[in-house]
Order: structure tokens, then C-alpha cells, then sequence
């Protein structure tokens, strides 16, 4: 049979296999362990000329099972947790927290300094997440993590992992029909190429300081919030409303006198008047007398490879502390492209969206992101910029 390859130009994706290429001890025979990038990857380490052996030499795997979740007080109870997807964001936080009295084996929920993390299932695999200190205040279940034998380690095997072509080979290894599934087994199975001392060392290096300083910045902006409030006059947590009952359904009411045109109940949420309250008496001034709010529309959505289009950031990017599944969109897709441009020193937030989500978590817009296009349309579908200014606000205009 011939070398793997797209037979058609357009039409289903057919390729051919060899026989020999069938690999053991597994003998996969589904289709899409032999789609061709997958089937490159894997013969670029084979032909890299570096020895390479299989990850489960250097590392092991595992996936904790399911938990029972209780929502607690708060962190005197139990680690806080983390859904898969939160261990990518730059700032992970959470309002739930695993139970250590109620969770049977509750150790092994814990993330540890040094671990790796990539999902166990889902639409997006691949994705590495490294443990620091930060990360290892949380709980989680269905991730993956990767335990390296040490440090340098797990450094090289986070470089190595996120490469282009070790992202194919995680691919790779996925199984399930409706939901795609990633296996500790499979992983492990993933050649590592052994680079000369020297160079290997390089890298190593690279990604501690990286990785080190990253963490340093989560912990130091943590401190941060906790000053600017302080500093401010404003409690953390925010002060709570109150409702009419501790259980049950979450019922309040509203004087008459405190109506606007607003009928929709979560603008009149206790929790909500309680914050607006605290802000106002620490002397507030209102947003718009400090930057310009711009709200980036709706448009056509015209994707295409990189190098042909900016890279669009959607509601979740916009937390992430490396955008998964990053795509690139072409100008076409707007009337005005630069209406849609994002510039460094910017601020964004989503205005679309699930509350309990990304709704209103604000992001910098740093050099990395500067000229590239936001939001893209999906869940969360917009995004506000706000664009710093410094001339004073108006006289007499209420803060």
C-alpha cells in the first residue's frame, strides 16, 4: 500500500496505511489513530535522530476517579476544586470546595508541586498545565496528571509535551465515539526524544525560570487584590446580601422606592446592591470617567490556517494562561477589521454568557496580544475593551 497521504483534494479525508505501520502491542484499528498529521508526528521522532524511549520510563500517569462534591463553608473544610478547564486559566479560583471529612481517599484529589496536567476527555486534548504553588491549593478529578521522576524532569517533558508534534501524538492516543478519551496508558506510551546533556539542560533552564516566575506573578497578584481592598476600604469576600431564607429557593425583596426600568431580578440580587453599597461609601468613581468603554460587535466568522488571518481570542482565552485551541480569522469576516484590533495596555472583559462562567472577568491585554482580534463568537460571544484616559472627569458628574 502506499505512504500515508490525502488521496482527494476535497471531498471525505481518505488515507492509506501500511500494514507494517499497525502498531503493537495495541493494535489500534481505529481510523483516526492513523490520520496523516498523527502519522508524521510519529515518524519525525522515528527519524529525528536522537535515541528516544517511551514516556512511562521517566514518569508515571493516572487519573483519580469521580468524587462526591459538597459545597462547604470554605477552605477550613477542604481544598477548593477545580473543573478541568480551570487549571488553564491564569488566575484558577473557585467557590467550592472538597469535603476532607466526606471524600474517601481525599489525598489523592490533591494536585502536587510538579505535576503535569492535560485533560482526560473532552473536545480540546493536549492542553499542559504545570503544578506550582498556586495550583497545588486545589482539588480536582477527571485530569490527567503526569507525575515526573523529578523537577528537570518534569521541565523537559513540559517543553517537549507542548510541542507541535508531541500535541499530535496526545491526539493521537484519544478513544471514545461520541466523546473523545485520553488513557494514562496511552500517554505513556508516547516517545521522548533524549536531546544531547547540554542542550537538554538549555531547556530546562528555560522553562523553570518560566514556569517560577509565572507562579510568583499568580501568588503576587493574589497579595495584590488583597491590598487594594484593603486599601480601598472594601472586605474580602464581598459583603453578603441578605434573603429570606438561609435554604431553599434564593427569594428577596426590593422596595419600591429602589426600582428602575431594570425588571430583570439579578439586577436587583442582594449579593449584587450589597457590593454596589460598599464600593459607593469607599468613593467610587464611575467607569466611564476613566476610559472609554468600546463594545466589539457581532460578524461572519471566516476562519482560516495561521499565518492567513489574526489570531481571535474567545471569552475563555481571555483567563487562559495559554489559549487552547487558538484560531485565526480572517479579515473578511468584519466590515471594519480595525474596529476588532486589540491594543497592549488595554483592558477586556466578556459582557455575553453564563454568569457563573467568564461573564465580566477582566483581562490585560498585554504585547503578546497586541493586534489581535477579539471576541470570537461562541459562549461567550462579545467582549467589551476598555481603553484607559487621563483626562479629569466632568464637574458635578455623580461617581
Amino acid at each position: 500500500m502506499s505512504a500515508p497521504g490525502a488521496v482527494p483534494v476535497s471531498g471525505p479525508r481518505i488515507t492509506t496505511v501500511r500494514l507494517s505501520s499497525i502498531e503493537r502491542p495495541n493494535l489500534r484499528l481505529d481510523a483516526k489513530h492513523y490520520q496523516e498529521e498523527f502519522v508524521l508526528a510519529r515518524n519525525r521522532i522515528a527519524r529525528c535522530g536522537y535515541p528516544h524511549a517511551p514516556l512511562g520510563g521517566v514518569a508515571t500517569a493516572f487519573v483519580p476517579g469521580r468524587m462526591k462534591l459538597v459545597t462547604t463553608p470554605g477552605s477550613a473544610a477542604g481544598a477548593p476544586y477545580l473543573r478541568a478547564h480551570d487549571a488553564f486559566e491564569a488566575r484558577p479560583h473557585s467557590r467550592r470546595y472538597a469535603s476532607r471529612a466526606r471524600t474517601e481517599n481525599y489525598n489523592k484529589y490533591l494536585l502536587k508541586e510538579g505535576m503535569l496536567l492535560t485533560p482526560s476527555s473532552g473536545r480540546n486534548l493536549g492542553p499542559m498545565a504545570y503544578v506550582g504553588r498556586k495550583l497545588s491549593e486545589f482539588a480536582m478529578t477527571d485530569i490527567l496528571r503526569i507525575v515526573p521522576q523529578d523537577k528537570d524532569t518534569g521541565f523537559y517533558l513540559l517543553a517537549y509535551l507542548l510541542t507541535p508534534t508531541c500535541q499530535a501524538l496526545i491526539r493521537r492516543g484519544r478513544t471514545g465515539t461520541t466523546v473523545d478519551h485520553l488513557s494514562p496508558e496511552d500517554v505513556l506510551q508516547i516517545p521522548v526524544v533524549q536531546l544531547q546533556d547540554k542542550t537538554k539542560k538549555k531547556f530546562i533552564d528555560a522553562i523553570c525560570t518560566a514556569e517560577k516566575k509565572l507562579d510568583n506573578a499568580r501568588l503576587r497578584l493574589d497579595e495584590l487584590e488583597q491590598e487594594l481592598h484593603r486599601l480601598a476600604g472594601l472586605k474580602l469576600p464581598p459583603p453578603k446580601g441578605k434573603y429570606l431564607a438561609d435554604a431553599g429557593a434564593r427569594g428577596f425583596n426590593v422596595s419600591s422606592r429602589e426600582l428602575t426600568l431594570r425588571l430583570d431580578a439579578a439586577y436587583y440580587e442582594p449579593n449584587v446592591r450589597s457590593a454596589v453599597a460598599a464600593v459607593k461609601r469607599a468613593g467610587a468613581q464611575r467607569l466611564d470617567e476613566v476610559a472609554e468603554l468600546r463594545l466589539l460587535g457581532r460578524y461572519k466568522r471566516y476562519y482560516v490556517p495561521k499565518g492567513f488571518g489574526r489570531p481571535i481570542l474567545s471569552g475563555r482565552h481571555l483567563v487562559q494562561l495559554r489559549q487552547v485551541n487558538l484560531q485565526f480569522i480572517s479579515n473578511r469576516s468584519f466590515r471594519s477589521p480595525k474596529d476588532f484590533i486589540l491594543r497592549h495596555g488595554w483592558c477586556v472583559f466578556t459582557c455575553d454568557g453564563r454568569a457563573e462562567e467568564q461573564l465580566g472577568g477582566p483581562a490585560y491585554v498585554h504585547r503578546g496580544w497586541d493586534g489581535w482580534s477579539g471576541v470570537r463568537r461562541g459562549q461567550p460571544s462579545r467582549s467589551f475593551g476598555l481603553q484607559t484616559r487621563t483626562r479629569p472627569h466632568a464637574p458635578g458628574r455623580r461617581p
